[in-house]
């Protein structure tokens, strides 16, 4: 019994041992959760833990992507950035950042340059990053990022144009300290060959919760966009691609599917009551006859061409597309004539205009 209760003492000790140490290990990884996260697309790697020497803090720091004379250590004091001096040094083959307790750094790159990564639903960060030591050895670091809702920018026929939207946020710890030195943060778009909602944008809060979505679209077809982003983090130009249109989509350029379904029903069901009036006489060249010049007649009108009493308005809605498409279908090639003449008409008034306004200066 004794021994019983020895083995249960001790299996109780146990237990207790192991749940202390995993509350330890928790608690030390609490410190800062974004200094593992962070450090694969950082300019350097920064330790979340520092030590003190002399009323500065010691930070070790390792350099990833560019040498340290290409990189640059700003402080940012009362709203206006400053280059620190002396902020780094080597010792023993170590590098060290040397902070001011309780205040907020950024590591920049000294000459940004075009970014050749494209943008993705993943996060794309920023190369720099904000530093900030909360205490004589706890450091907190941040980095803004990018992302895209989907892959790349797709047709989107309601809208008429390629569209997408752009996420920004920033990745960090969620710590008063670094929360009050940090936020809200202004990130300006700049240079962008694309439409925006909106070229400035005001981040609240850290990860998904607070980051900003831009709505973003482009009128034209091509291969990507790029676009320029500015903020106390740095400056990073990025490419966004653009889908490639299939065959769906080339005809969605020149008219929506719905409306071309309609427009061809429409001119078919009118090319049949025109082979009706003729005793159905050549009905099948009637029928495709009335297809084809619907489907031309409601592009014209789309495109914003007027015919006599026919006008774009009318085919704004699919209902309106398949009653001009019968009407078209009905009267058959010999409308094409008359628009034919009324757009030879109008180029020859207005070569005539330009003669007469040249001859006048």
């Amino acid at each position: 019994m004794k021994r019983f209760f020895a083995i249960l003492a001790l299996t109780f000790a146990m237990a207790k041992l192991e749940a202390a140490t995993a509350t330890n290990t928790a608690a030390r990884l609490a410190v800062s959760p974004a200094a593992v996260r962070l450090t694969a697309a950082s300019l350097a790697t920064v330790a979340s833990t520092g030590r003190l020497r002399n009323d500065k803090v010691l930070v070790p720091i390792t350099f990833n992507k560019v040498p340290l004379h290409d990189m640059q250590v700003m402080v940012k004091e009362a709203g206006n950035f400053k280059v620190a001096t002396n902020a780094v040094e080597r010792s023993g083959g170590a590098t060290n950042l040397v902070l001011q307790r309780n205040a907020l750094y950024f590591l920049k790159e000294k000459s940004p340059v075009a970014d050749s990564a494209r943008l993705s639903t993943n996060k794309n960060y920023f190369p720099g990053m904000a530093v900030v030591t909360v205490s004589d050895t706890q450091v907190l670091s941040a980095q803004l990022f990018l992302r895209l809702s989907k892959n790349a920018m797709r047709w989107n026929p309601n809208a008429n144009a390629y569209t997408n939207s752009l996420t920004i946020g920033i990745d960090g710890p969620d710590a008063p300290a670094l929360k009050s030195r940090l936020l809200p943060h202004t990130v300006l778009l700049t240079d962008a060959q694309m439409e925006m909602d909106s070229s400035r944008v005001v981040v609240t809060n850290f990860g998904t919760t607070g980051s900003y979505e831009v709505g973003i679209w482009l009128p034209t077809s091509r291969r990507e966009a790029r676009v320029t982003a500015v903020s106390d983090f740095g400056e990073r130009t990025v490419t966004v691609p653009v889908e490639r249109l299939g065959i769906v989509g080339m005809i969605e350029l020149i008219l929506p599917i719905p409306f071309l379904f309609a427009a061809a029903i429409g001119g078919a069901i009118g090319g049949v009551l025109r082979a009706s009036q003729k005793k159905f006489k050549r009905w099948p060249w009637q029928i495709c006859e009335g297809i084809l010049v619907a489907v031309v007649i409601v592009t014209a009108l789309s495109a914003g061409f007027q015919f006599g009493s026919l006008t774009g308005s009318m085919v704004g809605k699919a209902v309106g597309v398949f009653a001009v498409a019968a009407i078209c279908g009905y009267t058959g090639a010999a409308l094409l004539d008359k628009l034919a003449k009324q757009v030879t008409s109008a180029g020859e008034n207005q070569a005539a205009a330009s003669g007469r306004s040249g001859e006048d200066t």
